[in-house]
């Protein structure tokens, strides 16, 4: 009798470029504008690369690869090959199906175009953000509407088909005309994806000491508004949400983050970058130079590490499952009523799905239910 092996699990790594050409105003990741540390960075990513090397079982098949930051359109092309040819010498169970680059307009080059698809890469997410040179400018975004314009021209001419947008709303100032000029423009170089995120004010950026100055003023209707035209617009226009904030056309759908939701396991490399293998999460140390440091004695460098309980893993399962809007069971639960009547969710079948207005208050909604 033939005993069937366990499918394998599918795993994902991330590798996080910490610099920028400057500070975005929103920006709350980690990052440096201090480019003269890029030597050092590339030698000790080098190494945990080594030191990482088990952290993937036999049987398990890495299939998506990230490049985010920070901004790694930054980097040399020779330190971007190294870095890549270093990840497939120490993870030999490499089947890639997607190999993603976070990029920014001013980055993007024919010559640079040409090198990422030679080296594997077969996506890249744009970080457009607007088309408007006021916004791009309140954003404190490096490039600016004509660069993005060249960027998509030059996207659109390379070999590299599937790619990503970026677009924030909520901008303060900003109306439903500016975004939907914004989308317009750029549903005419037909990307194969739209990222849009809601501008949050994060704690200790320039926008939240700009708002405590009361430099400008926040709208809070204006974000369901304009979320709402968001899926509207891009609906219309042949792009399926598949998740909160993320719009695709069919079958472009982004296999490293949608393998997050699905809690499969993914390996974090480079300060600050966030790991997970069955119950246990993990974080590097947000420091480049004590992150050097540890690398230096031959130490992972940790700074977080936290063993998740079953409850924890179910309650993060449902919020994905949300996020994605794919229904949860009715469990007639008492706050459904009061949600039902507030319009945040509504019943199809025997299942519960969230409203425009429902899913952004989804991650608070969903710890009443703890």
């Amino acid at each position: 009798m033939k005993v069937e092996e366990e499918p394998r699990k599918i795993g994902g790594i991330y590798v996080h470029i910490p610099f920028c050409h400057q500070a975005c105003s929103y920006c709350d990741f980690y990052f440096s504008v201090q480019k003269k540390y890029i030597p050092n960075f590339i030698h000790s990513i080098l190494h945990e690369i080594e030191l990482r090397k088990y952290f993937f079982q036999e049987k398990e098949s890495i299939q998506t690869l990230y490049f985010g930051g920070g901004t790694p359109s930054i980097l040399e092309n020779k330190d971007l090959e190294i870095i890549f040819q270093k990840i497939l010498e120490y993870f030999p169970n490499m089947d890639l199906k997607e190999v993603t680059i976070e990029a920014n307009p001013e980055d993007i080059t024919k010559e640079k175009l040409s090198f990422w698809k030679k080296l594997g890469i077969n996506r890249i997410s744009l970080g457009v953000q607007s088309i408007h040179e006021e916004e791009l400018k309140f954003m404190r975004r490096n490039h600016t509407v004509e660069q993005i314009f060249k960027a998509l021209e030059s996207i659109q001419n390379s070999e590299i088909s599937n790619y990503t947008v970026d677009v924030i709303y909520g901008i303060p100032n900003g109306n439903l005309n500016k975004l939907e000029q914004t989308l317009n423009k750029l549903i005419q170089f037909q990307p194969t994806h739209f990222s849009c995120y809601a501008l949050t004010i994060e704690p200790k950026t320039l926008l939240d000491y700009q708002l405590k100055k009361n430099q400008f003023t926040i709208h809070e209707e204006s974000y369901l508004m304009e979320y709402e035209f968001i899926v509207d617009f891009l609906k219309s226009n042949g792009y399926l949400r598949y998740e909160l904030s993320n719009f695709a056309k069919y079958g472009f759908e982004s296999k490293h983050n949608s393998s997050y939701w699905r809690h499969n396991p993914y390996l974090g490399l480079g300060p600050s970058a966030h790991s997970f293998y069955g119950k246990t999460r993990s974080a590097n140390i947000s420091n480049l130079h004590i992150y050097n440091e540890k690398i230096q004695k031959n130490e992972i460098p940790l700074e977080m590490i936290e063993e998740l309980e079953d409850k924890q893993l179910a309650i993060e399962e449902l919020m994905f499952q949300i996020r994605q809007n794919k229904g949860i069971k009715n469990m007639n639960h008492e706050w459904f009523e009061e949600w039902e009547i507030e319009g945040w969710i509504y019943l199809e079948g025997n299942k519960i799905f969230f409203t425009n207005k429902g899913l952004m208050l989804s991650d608070s909604l969903i710890l009443q239910l703890i």
